[in-house]
């Protein structure tokens, strides 16, 4: 079976030996196109658990083979659904599945994690930044902050006062295209359950935090740099993937406006910010 997506302008061609399910969001960036970008097989196999551990947390672990192989060990038995990771040839993809699995995570949103979509992302000078994403007047503005601080708050709040369109509730991808930074939604959306395929230049990237008032502080250089390093998924067990976000995060700090903003969950943050981005 064979599925075409386009994701933050990339043409992501996707050849399996298996009917792949579409219960998430893939279905939205599915688009026909001759040429493809990127290249991806999956198949269903064996998978062997070899190698040493170099990442584990409570429900997987990774582990790398003496020929650098990735493979994603499932601590939940009842699923199985361990797999290798892609190897790469170029922009030439090829991951294994586990043949074992059951069909749920046959599902195109497990696709995007057999393939590793932020390291995909990131070989394509792409980063997969944690973030809620709205539209307002055509730009991007993307939300970002420690979990529960306030990005689906102040996203909605957008959305009633000020016209804007929620794009992604969680995960938004930046690149830079003809010097300009954009912002593009992502398949996978988080415990947020807001998904829509739409990319836009960035207006501004706003760190939240929570205040008793609206104030606002535009960030230097190393303070973007560190903030959007800290903020982006990265394969940390891969030192090249973590190496090229840094490069990357360095070359977006002039391309956007960035800002820390201590801020009130109601309208008056819409307005007080909406007056400094202009």
């Amino acid at each position: 079976m064979q599925i075409k997506c386009k994701i933050a302008n990339l043409n992501i061609s996707v050849q399996c030996d298996f009917d792949i399910l579409k219960n998430g969001f893939g279905n939205l960036f599915e688009e026909d196109f001759s040429d493809s970008d990127v290249n991806i097989t999956v198949s269903l196999n064996e998978i062997i658990r070899s190698g040493k551990v170099v990442y584990s947390d409570d429900k997987t672990d990774v582990m790398v083979s003496d020929d650098n192989i990735f493979s994603v060990i499932t601590k939940d038995r009842q699923y199985k659904y361990d797999y290798i990771m892609s190897t790469q040839n170029g922009n030439d993809y090829t991951c294994v599945v586990n043949k074992d699995s059951v069909e749920i995570t046959r599902d195109l949103y497990f696709l995007w994690s057999y393939i590793g979509l932020p390291h995909m992302m990131l070989e394509n000078n792409r980063v997969f930044f944690h973030g809620s994403f709205i539209v307002a007047d055509g730009k991007a503005i993307v939300f970002s902050g420690k979990s529960g601080i306030g990005k689906s708050t102040q996203a909605q709040l957008w959305e009633k006062y000020a016209d804007a369109q929620i794009v992604n509730g969680d995960k938004t991808i930046l690149f830079v295209e003809n010097g300009k930074l954009f912002a593009s939604s992502s398949p996978i959306a988080g415990s947020s359950g807001i998904c829509e395929n739409k990319t836009a230049e960035v207006a501004a990237i706003v760190m939240l935090d929570q205040a008793n008032s609206n104030y606002i502080t535009e960030l230097g250089k190393a303070e973007k740099v560190g903030l959007l390093v800290s903020n982006s998924a990265c394969d940390s067990w891969r030192k090249s993937d973590f190496n090229k976000l840094i490069t990357l995060c360095a070359s977006f700090y002039d391309k956007t406006k960035m800002f820390r903003y201590n801020c009130l969950p109601d309208k008056s943050a819409v307005d007080f910010l909406k007056a400094v981005i202009g």
